[in-house]
C-alpha cells in the first residue's frame, strides 16, 4: 500500500487498520507492506509509534511511487494498493481507498481470491 505521509490522520487510521487485522493476513499468506516518499527514520519512528507489524518501506528518492505511477504532484505517494500475486505481476490495483475501510475491503476479496486447495 502506498499512503501519503507518516503521522497524517488518514494514514495513521489506515495503517493501524491493517495492524489491527494483521492476524487474518497472515493467515492467507499474505505480506503487507506500506511505502511512502519520507525518510527511513520518518519509517521507524511511525512503526514503533503505531507498533505496526509489517515493514513501511521508504522511497526518498520517489523511485518507486514514480514506477507505478503513484506519485502525485506535490511530491508525495496518493493513497493507492496494488497486490502482486508470487509471480511478482499486479493482479489488482485499488486507485481509490477509504482508509478506515480499505483493510477489511482488501482481506475480503483477498479470501475471495485465495481459494483453499480441494
Amino acid at each position: 500500500m502506498f499512503y501519503p505521509m507518516d503521522e497524517t490522520p488518514g494514514c495513521t487510521t489506515e495503517a493501524c487498520e491493517f495492524r489491527d487485522n494483521i492476524f487474518a493476513f497472515r493467515k492467507l499468506g499474505v505480506n503487507v507492506l506500506g511505502i511512502s516518499v519520507q525518510d527511513v527514520a520518518s519509517k521507524k519512528e511511525f512503526a514503533t509509534k503505531h507498533s505496526l507489524p509489517f515493514s513501511v518501506l521508504a522511497d526518498a528518492d520517489k523511485s518507486v511511487a514514480k514506477a507505478y505511477g503513484v506519485l502525485s504532484v506535490l511530491g508525495y505517494a496518493k493513497r493507492e494498493t496494488f497486490v502482486i500475486d508470487p509471480k511478482g505481476r499486479i493482479a489488482k490495483h485499488y486507485p481509490d481507498v477509504d482508509p478506515k475501510a480499505h483493510s477489511k475491503q482488501l482481506l475480503a476479496d483477498l479470501q475471495a481470491l485465495i481459494k483453499p486447495a480441494s
